[in-house]
């Protein structure tokens, strides 16, 4: 521990007073810090008086500096700090020089020898660990799960608040022919109102049945959207914060080339659409993707996805619906995401890059350089991994199970689980227009 001279110390004189022999008067040798002051005759005695200055370490103004010790092990930098306080702190008075308790001078040896300080300093580890290269929630495991959609044809996520909106909306004038819709009372494998099935108690039942389902649904896709909430705002963001203020100082200021990527990507099932068309606003995002096995960004297109009130969703492929459920995928995470207080400092600070702020693949490059945090969204079309070998719902005894993985039918219920949103986060370098791997913590 060394401290600073320049500002550290404080000069304090004192004096001392002590009687000698006549006749040893002569043999007094000062040290270069000591003045006699005044010699008095005190009967047999010489009463001599000293100055003495001496040097006191002002703790409140000392700059110490710490002697460090680094390992690495795997993404953990353990720092042996020689202080109580973290390696990254700058003042760090030891225990005992903290008390201001430097030893005073004893009056009686005039002639002392140095002065032995005995401290005590504390040497305790500090962890930095750094947040995860990347984290995927792109199954539902138990800790790491993604956002099932479940609903055919429709484009927000089937929350528990959601879903009994939308059983609502379904019933107004907007949606009064929206039979494409798989909770419409006029579908044609559940509705009741369906021509095919109106006024059959059956029909009553299992459309029923498959809203219960559904509200199962919903509490599994609450709880992958807090699990995934929780893990981004209490883990994820903060030790990114942390690692920004170790590498650039204030993380809110800073131009960081470390970024962090959030990207959500949505899929539909293979099954075409015949009819049907988007009710609500429009929509206007620009689409991207981060390519981690390649390290690019990749976009969609040269120009922003906008779908207008009415738009088709008849195709093969989806592409109109997987773009619709990017898209709420991202609000309802942006949502959740805005009520971190960590993310809404990096919003207000203008660190955050939304697809809505971007209009083109320049655009997005001279953004992204100030930008922390980024958020990427893309529909990708369908998930072909599950094909149903038969057509419609006919294992309808499924009906009474909640878990999608359970239902394994080789029916249309095959795709409760493939309609859904992926969510991955990724930490990369970002350096003249490429993308690098992170060095900070990222290998293998």
């Amino acid at each position: 521990m060394i401290a600073n001279k320049k500002d550290a110390f404080i000069t304090i004189i004192d004096t001392t007073v002590f009687a000698i022999p006549i006749n040893q008067f002569g043999k007094i040798r000062t040290q270069a810090n000591e003045k006699i002051l005044g010699v008095q005759l005190y009967g047999d005695s010489l009463k001599v008086t000293i100055a003495i200055a001496r040097r006191k370490l002002d703790s409140s103004k000392a700059k110490f500096k710490t002697v460090t010790t680094t390992l690495r092990w795997k993404d953990t930098l353990i720092v042996w700090d020689t202080t109580t306080v973290a390696a990254y702190r700058e003042f760090a008075p030891s225990v005992l020089t903290a008390r201001d308790a430097f030893p005073p001078c004893n009056p009686h040896f005039a002639y002392q020898e140095d002065v032995f300080i005995f401290d005590t300093i504390w040497v305790t580890p500090a962890y930095i660990s750094y947040p995860p290269c990347v984290r995927e929630f792109t199954k539902d495991e138990r800790f790491i799960r993604n956002v099932p959609y479940f609903q055919t044809a429709f484009w927000e996520v089937n929350t528990p608040r959601n879903l009994e909106r939308h059983l609502a909306l379904f019933r107004t004038a907007a949606f009064r022919d929206a039979g494409f819709i798989e909770l419409h009372r006029k579908n044609q494998y559940w509705g009741p109102e369906h021509p095919v099935r109106a006024g059959r108690p059956v029909a009553e039942q299992l459309w029923e049945k498959r809203v219960w389902q559904y509200r199962c649904y919903a509490r599994i896709v609450e709880k992958n959207l807090r699990i995934m909430q929780k893990a981004i705002s209490d883990t994820l963001l903060p030790a990114y914060e942390q690692l920004l203020r170790k590498l650039y100082g204030d993380p809110y200021q800073a131009v960081p080339e470390e970024k962090l990527i959030i990207q959500v990507t949505a899929f539909s099932d293979p099954r075409p659409i015949r009819r049907g068309w988007y009710i609500g606003d429009t929509v206007r995002y620009f689409a991207a993707t981060f390519d981690s096995s390649t390290y690019q960004v990749r976009f969609a297109g040269t120009h922003p996805v906008i779908i207008p009130p009415n738009a088709s969703l008849v195709g093969t492929d989806n592409d109109t619906l997987s773009k619709l459920r990017a898209y709420y995928g991202y609000q309802e995470l942006l949502n959740r995401l805005r009520q971190s207080p960590l993310f809404q400092r990096f919003e207000a600070a203008g660190k955050v890059l939304l697809p809505t702020d971007i209009q083109s693949p320049e655009d997005f490059y001279r953004k992204a350089v100030d930008r922390s945090i980024w958020i990427l969204v893309e529909g990708r079309y369908v998930d072909t991994t599950e094909q149903a070998e038969i057509y419609g719902y006919r294992n309808t005894a499924l009906l009474s199970q909640c878990d999608p993985k359970a239902i394994r039918s080789k029916d249309f219920f095959e795709y409760d689980d493939v309609r859904r949103i992926d969510i991955t986060i990724h930490r990369a370098r970002f350096r003249h227009r490429e993308m690098h791997p992170s060095p900070c913590g990222c290998s293998e």
